[in-house]
């Protein structure tokens, strides 16, 4: 059953991910509101989110910073 404040059709975005944890694995609250844990393997970062109370934390790989990217104004 979602939380009063929570629509279950429109659900809450993830928080910005820092520009310092690309190419990391981060670990998610088991509600997808916060970051708990980062870590460079997907075991350092499961092992992090266990030690910092988040067993049922869900893990994902944020993306590396694309450096090719540049912009130019016409």
């Amino acid at each position: 059953m979602p939380k009063k404040d929570q629509d279950s059709n429109h659900p809450q975005p993830r928080p910005v991910v820092p520009k310092e944890y690309a190419g990391r694995w981060i670990a998610w609250s088991h509600d997808l509101s916060r970051i708990v844990a980062t870590g460079t393997t997907y075991a350092e970062a499961r092992q992090a989110a266990d030690a910092a109370g988040e067993p049922q934390a869900y893990l994902t790989k944020a993306p590396e910073i694309d450096t090719s990217f540049v912009a130019v104004a016409v």
